[in-house]
């Protein structure tokens, strides 16, 4: 559903109170926004506030009169929820096969190109977003294990680099 069918089911909706339900039909469209967010990280954080603001502003009046405001509100909600786990795990793929590509780099002859690439992943790794929670810790200790063995790898290569000039 895209911002204008929404705008269009808000405005069909029936009137109660209408500054509160102004302000919760504004956070539903905030909140189908906010996922389009570039940082996964700041829009779960803006979520989280959104949802209270909505909690703070749901009156006893509109929560007994404004069942279709309510279900559009939750239906938003479980969408944005599926469309964050859906981009954690991608960010969890894309991980896994940085630790892929650093454990070949770490069985390749270390060259400054492997060098750069190096670098490169780490970079890459930084500006991926975030894992599943239950994945978090045991990807973390995978990626530093191998950027470990790659660091002292590096050290290694220098030194071979000053012995030989």
């Amino acid at each position: 559903m895209n911002n204008k069918d929404t705008q269009n089911n808000i405005e069909k909706l029936s009137s109660c109170s209408k500054e509160p339900r102004q302000i919760l039909e504004s956070i539903i469209l905030k909140i189908e926004t906010v996922l389009s967010r570039e940082l996964l990280e700041q829009a779960m954080k803006d979520f989280v506030s959104l949802q209270n603001e909505w909690d703070e502003t749901l009156t006893p009046e509109l929560k007994e009169n404004e069942s279709e405001l309510i279900n559009h509100y939750l239906s938003v909600c479980d969408n944005f929820i599926q469309q964050r786990d859906w981009a954690l795990w991608a960010n969890y793929k894309k991980k896994e096969e940085i630790c892929s590509n650093l454990t070949t780099l770490f069985e390749e002859n270390l060259s400054q190109a492997s060098i750069d690439q190096f670098s490169a992943l780490r970079s890459e790794w930084k500006n991926t977003g975030p894992v599943p929670e239950g994945k978090r810790n045991k990807l973390w200790k995978k990626y530093r294990t191998i950027c470990k063995q790659l660091y002292e790898k590096n050290i290694e290569f220098y030194q071979e680099k000053e012995k030989v000039k």
